[in-house]
């Protein structure tokens, strides 16, 4: 038995169509959103999930904020983390896993020390998974929400050790997801970028009493709870393993000039009558990967990294 999923909810998603050059495969750039999209389960023609628009109907066209309740126990159980490295697009394209303190090589199966216990630069990014039941979902599920961005995934984590701290559970906690602004700087470059927060939708002494009327049943049914929290993890894991591709691609953002190349590339095959290809689009390939011989209890850098940005210390 497991929670019916009910969909997503995305601050992004796919934009228009580009011709793939010298044989390569067409690609989509991406599209940033400055509020969210609460989406059904299936794709429409243009590779989106579809919008629910009976949500919509309820949360408004461009909702910066989302009602609803979380769903489980412990932070972990409402919040999955990892700190992941890629090196290319592809299904096999992510080959470490950390948690800032025990490293595992993916293609080997070799588990020992992080670099950054060594006192090294740690090339890996967060990818962060967290649901919620949504208010005026129209039926008894939950909708989930992924990143891979530093200060979206402490935000969320932060608030929920908060909520546990306070009230030794999360279970059915009143929560609001927040979509707002952030200013982002790097290598002396400013640009904004929005981020997701969580809060509470109430006071802490009014969430005492909500929490202990939640906690009544979840001393009685704990192990139901825990059972549909794996449940749900399992479910969502194993999408995750059908989606590395697309999940593989938040890590490889297309930057800013390869992008105008390819939309001036696109503008002029439309209006050339021979067909003749603009510049590439880079794009990793398989056959380009190369196994990392890297001993990370050894505290050696492998010297070529999913980003070429050293990732941001966490702000708290």
């Amino acid at each position: 038995m497991r929670p019916q999923q009910l969909g997503r909810i995305k601050i992004g998603g796919l934009g228009k169509k580009m011709k793939g050059k010298n044989g390569k495969p067409d690609w989509q750039m991406p599209v940033k959103y400055e509020h969210f999209v609460v989406t059904g389960m299936s794709r429409g023609d243009d590779g989106n999930f579809d919008r629910d628009e009976g949500i919509h109907e309820i949360v408004g066209e461009e909702p910066t904020i989302l009602t609803g309740t979380l769903m489980f126990d412990t932070v972990e159980e409402n919040l999955h983390t990892e700190m992941v490295q890629y090196k290319g697009r592809g299904a096999d394209g992510k080959i470490w896993s950390c948690d800032g303190e025990e490293a595992i090589n993916l293609k080997s199966g070799k588990v020992g020390d992080c670099i950054k216990a060594a006192g090294g630069e740690c090339a890996c990014k967060p990818y962060a998974r967290f649901h919620i039941q949504l208010d005026g979902a129209p039926a008894l599920g939950y909708h989930f929400f992924r990143t891979t961005s530093w200060e979206s995934t402490n935000n969320i984590q932060t608030a929920l050790e908060e909520i546990y701290s306070h009230c030794g559970t999360c279970f059915h906690a009143p929560v609001q997801l927040v979509c707002y602004p952030s200013i982002d700087q790097h290598e002396g470059k400013t640009s904004t970028s929005h981020k997701v927060g969580l809060r509470l939708t109430m006071s802490w002494r009014e969430l005492a009493t909500t929490i202990g009327e939640a906690r009544k049943y979840l001393d009685i049914a704990r192990g139901e709870v825990k059972e549909l929290a794996s449940a749900t993890h399992n479910e969502l894991a194993a999408q995750d393993a059908e989606e590395q591709i697309s999940i593989a691609d938040e890590f490889f953002p297309p930057e800013e000039g390869e992008v105008l190349r390819e939309v001036i590339a696109d503008a002029l095959d439309a209006d050339d009558e021979d067909g003749d290809e603009g510049p590439d689009h880079e794009v990793w390939e398989e056959e380009e990967y190369e196994d990392p011989d890297r001993e990370a209890w050894e505290g050696d850098e492998d010297e070529e990294s999913a980003s070429d940005e050293n990732p941001p210390a966490l702000e708290l």
